[in-house]
């Protein structure tokens, strides 16, 4: 059944064990577990952020909502918001991310004397853990977008505009 078994051939796999015994050493399992971790970091700085940005502009969000604007009005704002500075946090990592991994990398492609490897180190990237990356940064503003909602649906009129800023 493709995609759910495979045949492996047993000389290949000691060929490679051979010749690389990192490989098959649990890489993938400690790069999904930093993903987690990394993703569980991001959602809760994102979930600080929403909440701390509702707390300061209650005043504002209690005005634009006594001015007319629908609680989804200003749901949507807060939405898009902290969409905004995800994507760009997303876009801006992103770059600086793959210009560092490709100079630190390319520090890595020499011989254990120092000279040149043969054959050279070919850097590749694994497109399924990157979806897997960018899934669940969409999940962390996923999370921060419905705490900044629900902090926001807390937030009574009355005792904010008494009390003012």
């Amino acid at each position: 059944v493709p995609g759910v078994f495979s045949i492996g051939d047993r000389e290949a796999t000691a060929d490679v064990a051979q010749r690389n015994p990192l490989a098959g050493g649990g890489w993938n399992g400690l790069t999904l577990l930093s993903i987690s971790t990394l993703t569980i970091a991001v959602a809760l700085a994102l979930g600080t952020f929403s909440a701390v940005s509702v707390s300061t502009g209650r005043v504002d969000l209690t005005v634009v909502g006594a001015l007319g604007l629908s609680r989804l009005q200003v749901f949507l704002s807060l939405a898009l918001e902290r969409a905004v500075v995800a994507v760009l946090g997303i876009a801006v990592g992103s770059a600086i991310g793959i210009w560092l991994s490709q100079w630190v990398l390319g520090f890595l492609d020499i011989a254990p004397g120092g000279g040149v490897a043969l054959p050279p180190m070919i850097v590749t990237v694994h497109g399924g853990l990157l979806a897997l990356v960018y899934g669940d940064l969409l999940a962390a503003l996923a999370i921060a977008i419905l705490l900044a909602i629900l902090s926001a649906r807390r937030l009574k009129a009355s005792d904010i505009l008494r009390a003012g800023p």
